[in-house]
């Protein structure tokens, strides 16, 4: 039985991948830069903003570090207005969980400020978690195995859960899937192919089939199995 739930952020409870590659596309237009494709940028997601992510797309688009820089000058004008929707059914899906007594947990790369202004723009309460874990409150990428390590400790000060009754969902391979597989002991996942990754990449990646849904609101239909 699932006691607890940890989730991805963009992509997963938030529709900002795609959206955000719209305006990364829109941005370089804009100011005259060669528009990276939106298959460039997808490979990339998951990676932290702008340090590595920002960094690759320019290199492979041939942008100078001041390109770079104009770049992100203009990309973060009002960036903290900026809204994205969340999924169609994912905050009533939560607040389902939440009221099954599952604690609810979010682990993402974004800084913290920016990750609570998303999610109440979003529409997301924020009581509906147990605990939040943004990029600085890790010293380990989200890549390493050991990132999950703060949020499962808090959710254990909370409410005493085996590894065996903690769920992740993300939407990347390489940033969600992979470290919950490589975890010691593994952490049951469910990935969901509303943001960076397709079916067809968590398939190779080893995850099956049955643990791969389109959005977090299929969500109660795959905890049976576990």
């Amino acid at each position: 039985m699932i006691r607890a739930i940890i989730f991805d952020f963009d992509g997963t409870l938030i529709d900002s991948t795609r959206s955000g590659m719209i305006r990364h596309q829109q941005v370089a237009q804009e100011i005259g830069l060669k528009v990276p494709s939106i298959e460039q940028m997808r490979i990339h997601q998951g990676e932290q903003w702008p340090e590595v992510f920002l960094n690759s797309v320019a290199k492979e688009a041939g942008w100078s570090l001041q390109d770079l820089e104009r770049f992100i000058q203009v990309y973060l004008t009002n960036y903290h207005a900026l809204k994205y929707s969340a999924f169609d059914g994912a905050i009533e899906t939560l607040a389902q969980l939440k009221k099954q007594t599952i604690l609810l947990a979010i682990l993402s790369t974004r800084d913290k400020k920016t990750l609570i202004s998303k999610l109440k723009l979003a529409g997301y309460d924020l009581e509906l978690f147990c605990y939040i874990q943004a990029k600085e409150d890790s010293r380990f990428d989200k890549s390493d195995r050991r990132v999950w390590e703060k949020c499962i400790e808090a959710i254990k000060k909370i409410k005493w859960v085996n590894y065996d009754e903690i769920l992740a969902v993300g939407d990347t391979v390489k940033y969600d899937f992979l470290p919950a597989k490589n975890h010691i002991p593994q952490i049951n996942f469910v990935g969901v192919t509303s943001g960076t990754a397709t079916k067809e990449e968590f398939l190779a990646a080893g995850l099956e089939e049955k643990l791969i849904i389109s959005s977090v609101a299929d969500l109660p239909l795959v905890l049976k199995l576990f």
